[in-house]
């Protein structure tokens, strides 16, 4: 036996992999769309639950300083922000029809969500976690004035603790979460189009 012969005999005993069931992975994909889905839901109605929240607040308290005006609009300005650069997100999320599309058509649409995502967690989020500590920074000013310089560092400084635990841990232990689900997803789709070119 050869080189040739061997390898031949190699090649034909090679195990390989069996294909993911489409209608499997198209569930499966379905259901991580919903999950992203169900999940800007609930940020919008929180967000905008927030935005009341913050407007009642100022109406009943009648801040008097500058800052806490800005600081509030600073707030606002954050989450809307957040919520005008996820509409195309939820534009695409809803769109009618995409089930029923080839596999080939669904990976695209698929891809295009992890771009819009990765947007919004990368660039949007940064923006958006600057804009609302600097507002929350500059509405306490008014209502730690007041206080001893002891007890406004401390404040400040709880506030600065839970801003950076939330942004290098939950922001990036979600964000991976989300990359994860999405991005398994997605090479499962290519190599299923990558077997039927072959």
């Amino acid at each position: 036996m050869n080189a040739d012969d061997k390898f031949q005999q190699l090649w034909r005993s090679r195990k390989t992999a069996p294909a993911p069931d489409i209608k499997a992975l198209l569930e499966k994909a379905a259901k991580v769309k919903g999950a992203v889905k169900r999940k800007l839901i609930l940020s919008y109605v929180l967000l905008i639950a927030t935005i009341f929240w913050a407007c009642y607040i100022v109406a009943m308290s009648r801040p008097k300083m500058i800052t806490t005006w800005i600081g509030v609009a600073l707030a606002i300005m954050a989450i809307l922000l957040y919520l005008a650069s996820s509409a195309g997100l939820i534009k695409q999320l809803f769109a009618k029809g995409q089930e029923e599309v080839p596999v080939q058509e669904y990976l695209q649409n698929m891809l295009q969500i992890r771009e819009k995502q990765r947007y919004l967690q990368r660039g949007i989020l940064n923006a958006y976690f600057i804009l609302l500590f600097s507002g929350l920074a500059l509405y306490m000013i008014e209502y730690t004035s007041h206080l001893s310089i002891t007890t406004t560092l401390m404040i400040y400084g709880a506030v600065t603790v839970w801003g950076l635990i939330n942004w290098f841990y939950f922001r990036k232990k979600a964000i991976a979460k989300q990359e994860q689900s999405l991005g398994a997803v997605i090479s499962k789709l290519e190599a299923v189009i990558a077997d039927t070119k072959d």
